[in-house]
């Protein structure tokens, strides 16, 4: 609840990480999603940093059967 002046975004992409390594693929993609949502609010928004999570968000999912979203 506290990040104590560290980055939330990367702070909730980090989290989305552990969950992916762990196969919980739901979890995985909020925190992905919420990291998604961070970059993109901040001023100005975080483009090249949102690559990342959207580069995970397309292997959760695959994971998950759903090919059409993973392109």
């Amino acid at each position: 609840k506290e990040s104590n002046g560290e980055d939330r975004a990367w702070i909730e992409f980090n989290l989305g990480r552990t969950l992916y390594f762990q196969s919980d693929w739901q979890n995985a993609k909020k925190h992905y999603e919420r990291a998604y949502q961070r970059m993109m609010a901040a001023e100005p928004p975080r483009v090249k940093d949102s690559i990342h999570v959207i580069n995970n968000l397309g292997g959760v999912y695959k994971h998950q059967g759903e090919l059409d979203r993973a392109k």
